[in-house]
């Protein structure tokens, strides 16, 4: 590898970097949302995973701690797997953009 090539490489890793620290700003920024299967169970977290509001519709109560388990344990389930593609398919568009 000559200079002008470990130069390349050099600057495709800073941008790298640059663009890691906007996708990360990003990420922490969107809002994420996952149902459960009933639709009475909706959580909300952004993408890097921090939660921020669980919501159950009063309906489901009245169904019994069974039910309000399995519902929870989807919407959560829902929600970190949608969070989990939205981080990968973000990591491969820079991936992407430097050639990787």
């Amino acid at each position: 590898m000559d200079r002008e090539d470990l130069r390349k490489a050099m600057q495709q890793a800073q941008e790298m970097q640059i663009d890691l620290v906007k996708a990360q700003a990003e990420l922490a920024n969107t809002e994420i949302s996952g149902v459960s299967a009933n639709g009475k169970v909706m959580v909300s977290m952004t993408a890097q995973g921090e939660f921020q509001s669980v919501k159950i519709d009063p309906t489901l109560l009245g169904e019994g701690l069974s039910s309000v388990e399995t519902s929870l344990l989807q919407a959560l389930k829902n929600v970190s797997e949608r969070a989990a593609e939205m981080t990968k398919t973000r990591l491969a568009q820079i991936s992407k953009g430097i050639g990787l």
